[in-house]
C-alpha cells in the first residue's frame, strides 16, 4: 500500500506504454477502488494518452490521473444494457503525511449513451459516475462512497443523483439547484396523478411544493417502489414543512426550525371566526393527513399561561385538530392549579372551548380564599372539604365555574348531611367586568351550626 503520493506517482508514470495507462486491481492503493477494479472483464481499466499531474512533493498534495476510456459497462435492471464510458479520472488527495489519503474516480459515458433505468418512465442521458474512498496509511480503515449523475426527462429535464450503495433499491434523487418537477409530474410515475389531485382538495389544506424529490426503483425488477416528497405547504401565513410518499399518498409535517404560527390567524383559517382564542406563538406543530380518506390531524403545543380564564392560566397546552369526512373537530386538553393542586382538564370546540376536570377533594378554606379571596367564612365551615370537586372553563368567554359537596356534621346525635357548592365567574361582554358568585345549598341547619341555607359567600372589601 502506498504511503506517500510522490511514491505512487512515480509508480504510475513508470508504467504508461505508449502514452496509455492500464490500471489494475491492486494497483490503485485503495481498497475499495481496487476492489471495484476487480470486477471489470479485466480486473483493469486502460486511460488512453493517459495525464499524470502530482500538484506537489510533500502534503497537503493531490495526484491526478486521467484519459480517454473506451469501454463497455453493464447496467442492472431487467433489460439487458450497456454503458458506454467516455474518459476517467483518478484524483487523489493528502493533506498531511500521517493523515488518510482519499481517492475518488470518476467516469464520464459517452454523451449518447442511456441508460433505460424503469423502461418507460426512468431514461437517463448524459450519465457520469464518481466512486469516493479514503484509508489511513496507518492501517486499514476504510471508507467509501459513490454516485452517478446523470439528466433524466421528467416534464423537462432535470439532474439526477443515484447513490452507489448496497441494497434492493436504487435512489434516484432529483437536484433542486435547476427547479423541480410539479408533484403532478412526479404522481404521474406510478399513476397517482388524479389521487395526488382529489387527495389534496379533499384535504383542504391547500397545494404542496415539492423540494427534494427521491424516487426508488427496485433493482431487480426495474420498478418504481416508492417516491418521497420533501415540500412545504402555506398555512395561516406560515410554511409547513411536509414529508409526502406516494404510490399510497399519505405526508405529514411540521414547523421548520425557528419558525412559529400564530394561533388566532390558526383556528380562524381552520375553524373559522368563532373559535379564536387570545393570541399566542405556537412553535411546535405537528400534521399527519390521509388524503385519500379526507382526513388530517393537526396538534400543536400552545405556551404556558397564554390561554386563561379568570386567574387560571393552562399549561401544558395541547389541542388537535381531526379533519374527518364528517367534518372538523377540536379538542384542547391542558392543566391549572386550584388552590396549590394541580387540575387536569379536557374538553373540545363548539361551540366555545369549554374544557372540564375534577378533584377528589379540596379544602373548603382554600378554594373560597383563592376565588373569593376575603370573603367571611363562617367558623362552621373553616375546617370542611369540598368533595368530588368539578371545575368548567369557558377559554372564549374567560369564565369558569366550580362546583360540589360539603359533607357536614351538625353533631347533637343528627345525621350528617350533603351541602351543594356552587361557584361562577363571568364576564361582562360589554363592560368586561368580572362577576364571581359562590354558594352553598342543602337544607338549613340551625342550631349548633348557625348556618342558613342558601348561604351566599360575599367578597372581602
Amino acid at each position: 500500500m502506498v504511503t506517500t503520493l510522490r511514491e505512487l506517482s512515480s509508480a504510475l508514470t513508470a508504467a504508461l506504454k505508449n502514452g496509455d495507462l492500464t490500471v489494475t486491481a491492486g494497483a490503485v492503493g485503495v481498497p475499495v477502488i481496487d476492489n471495484f477494479l476487480a470486477t471489470r472483464p479485466a480486473q483493469s481499466i486502460t486511460l488512453r494518452q493517459a495525464k499524470i499531474q502530482l500538484s506537489d512533493q510533500q502534503p497537503p498534495a493531490t495526484l491526478t490521473v486521467s484519459g480517454g476510456l473506451q469501454d463497455t459497462w453493464p447496467l442492472p435492471g431487467p433489460a439487458a444494457q450497456s454503458l458506454r464510458t467516455q474518459s476517467a479520472t483518478i484524483t487523489y488527495r493528502q493533506a498531511s503525511a500521517t493523515g488518510p489519503v482519499t481517492a475518488e474516480l470518476t467516469v464520464a459515458a459517452d454523451p449518447a449513451a442511456t441508460w433505460e433505468l424503469v423502461p418507460g418512465k426512468l431514461r437517463l442521458s448524459r450519465i457520469g459516475a464518481s466512486i469516493l474512498a479514503s484509508y489511513e496509511t496507518s492501517g486499514p480503515n476504510d471508507r467509501f462512497g459513490g454516485s452517478i449523475h446523470a439528466t433524466l426527462g421528467l416534464g423537462r429535464d432535470v439532474d439526477v443523483v443515484i447513490g452507489l450503495a448496497p441494497g434492493q433499491f436504487w435512489e434516484v434523487d432529483v437536484a433542486a439547484a435547476g427547479g423541480l418537477p410539479t408533484l403532478g409530474t412526479v404522481a404521474a410515475l406510478v399513476g397517482a396523478e388524479e389521487q395526488v389531485r382529489t387527495g389534496l382538495a379533499a384535504v383542504g389544506l391547500g397545494d404542496i411544493s415539492p423540494q427534494a424529490v427521491r424516487i426508488g426503483v427496485d433493482r431487480a425488477g426495474g420498478t418504481i417502489s416508492f417516491i418521497s416528497v420533501r415540500g412545504s405547504i402555506s398555512l395561516a401565513g406560515t410554511t409547513v414543512e411536509v414529508d409526502l410518499q406516494l404510490p399510497h399518498f399519505t405526508f405529514g409535517g411540521t414547523l421548520p426550525e425557528a419558525t412559529t404560527v400564530s394561533l388566532t390567524p390558526l383556528l380562524t383559517r381552520l375553524l373559522g371566526e368563532a373559535a379564536s382564542l387570545p393570541d399566542a406563538t405556537v412553535s411546535e406543530l405537528d400534521l399527519s393527513a390521509i388524503p385519500e380518506a379526507g382526513y388530517y390531524c393537526l396538534t400543536l403545543a400552545v405556551p404556558d399561561h397564554k390561554i386563561t380564564a379568570g386567574q387560571y392560566g393552562l399549561v401544558g397546552v395541547t389541542m388537535d385538530i381531526d379533519k374527518r369526512a364528517n367534518g372538523l373537530a377540536a379538542s384542547i386538553s391542558g392543566t391549572i392549579a386550584v388552590a396549590g393542586t394541580p387540575l387536569m382538564l379536557l374538553g373540545s370546540y363548539g361551540p366555545d372551548w369549554v374544557i372540564t376536570g375534577q378533584l377528589t377533594q379540596l379544602p373548603l378554606s382554600a378554594l373560597i380564599g383563592e376565588v373569593l379571596p376575603g370573603s367571611a367564612l363562617p367558623s362552621a365551615l373553616a375546617n370542611l372539604n369540598v368533595t368530588n370537586l368539578s371545575a368548567s372553563l369557558n377559554l372564549r368567554a374567560g369564565s369558569f365555574a366550580f362546583s360540589g359537596e360539603v359533607n357536614v356534621d351538625p353533631g347533637q346525635g343528627k345525621p350528617a348531611t350533603k351541602l351543594t357548592l356552587s361557584i361562577s365567574s363571568t364576564v361582562d361582554r360589554q363592560s368586561a367586568k368580572r362577576v364571581t358568585t359562590g354558594k352553598l345549598t342543602g337544607a338549613s341547619l340551625p342550631g349548633a351550626l348557625d348556618l342558613t341555607l342558601p348561604y351566599d359567600f360575599k367578597p372581602g372589601p
